[in-house]
């Protein structure tokens, strides 16, 4: 086996395995994962045919960081055939940016790109972030506008609402700050295991500049984790739903108000997967079950992915198996 070694565009590492017949069996490469670290992808090729003169393999698989993700069976090859192809228009990156709308003294909904969004609730000596976002750099601007608002006040913990990749992001940028994961058992495992000790050479995060011991609390299915300082209080729910077996809600009694993600989104967000009207989502009617059974007084809602905090006449109309509510804006104001 002959191996061709290279480093694409001064990041990607690549090995080639050729066989003695010249043929490629196996190609590995290594991209950046902002939670997975440096992950694998690897591509084997097995039963080469011949076509018209022209040998390719009838069997391509694909793995990422161990797992399959592809398998193709190719049924015929027709060389020299006249094709156009285009690659699609790449999308220019989007800067992190993260700006606050307030929703009552010491509440903030924190908008921005890219998407989800996140929460920020400021105590006496201290403050709370929901959401870990998408993104490392949103995490890091989440946590830079925190600092702004709330200057002096540490970011003591970080409710990750759960394990998902455009929600789990940012978890590392939380440890690296010094704050306390507050995330479901479910995730003890993946996160200390495995998303804390994965290398990250290829893109250097915060944690790898700033390495720290991660601080966990783990909420269970029918447990809660309150944090409350005399006089704010936040209770941590899990909720049980059909998207995520381990997603967490916050819940701010004094405010009224839910910080939900998923299972819950505003007019900006419509899902491409919603029922027709008429028929109610398992995602609405799990919430509302759950809002019901801890006898939540929920009059607001402040979805991660979603454009601002929302009613609760919105998911009210939803469990009616409507579509259509009118928006109710909450008094706010744009820092």
């Amino acid at each position: 086996m002959t191996v061709v070694s290279f480093t694409a565009r001064g990041q990607y590492k690549v090995n080639g395995y050729i066989n003695g017949q010249h043929l490629v069996e196996k190609v590995e490469t290594w991209v950046a994962n902002p939670t997975l670290g440096d992950t694998l992808i690897e591509t084997t090729y097995a039963n080469y045919r011949d076509f018209g003169g022209s040998k390719f393999p009838t069997r391509i698989v694909q793995k990422q960081g161990g797992y399959p993700v592809l398998e193709l069976t190719v049924a015929d090859v027709q060389p020299n055939t006249a094709v156009s192809l285009q690659a699609p228009a790449a999308a220019a990156p989007q800067a992190a940016r993260a700006e606050a709308e307030k929703f009552a003294e010491g509440v903030w909904y924190l908008r921005g790109t890219p998407d989800p969004n996140s929460q920020l609730v400021e105590f006496k000596d201290f403050t709370v972030i929901v959401e870990s976002s998408v993104t490392e750099g949103r995490a890091l601007a989440n946590i830079a506008e925190a600092k702004r608002l709330a200057p002096n006040k540490p970011i003591r913990y970080h409710v990750n609402t759960h394990h998902h990749s455009d929600h789990s992001a940012g978890v590392r940028a939380f440890v690296a700050e010094g704050a306390t994961i507050i995330t479901h058992e479910m995730n003890k495992k993946f996160y200390e295991d495995f998303v804390l000790k994965a290398p990250h050479l290829l893109a250097p995060d915060a944690l790898m500049r700033n390495p720290r011991q991660g601080q966990f609390i783990y909420v269970k299915d029918q447990g809660k984790y309150v944090i409350s300082d005399g006089d704010r209080t936040m209770e941590v729910y899990h909720v049980n739903n059909g998207h995520a077996a381990n997603l967490l809600m916050s819940y701010l009694p004094k405010e009224k108000l839910l910080l939900i993600t998923d299972i819950f989104n505003d007019f900006g967000m419509p899902r491409p997967n919603d029922p027709p009207p008429g028929v109610v989502s398992p995602y609405y009617a799990a919430l509302g079950d759950r809002i019901k059974q801890l006898k939540l007084d929920v009059q607001w809602l402040a979805p991660s992915h979603g454009t601002r905090v929302e009613g609760v006449a919105r998911l009210n109309t939803l469990l009616q198996g409507k579509v259509q509510a009118p928006p109710i804006k909450p008094i706010t104001e744009t820092k």
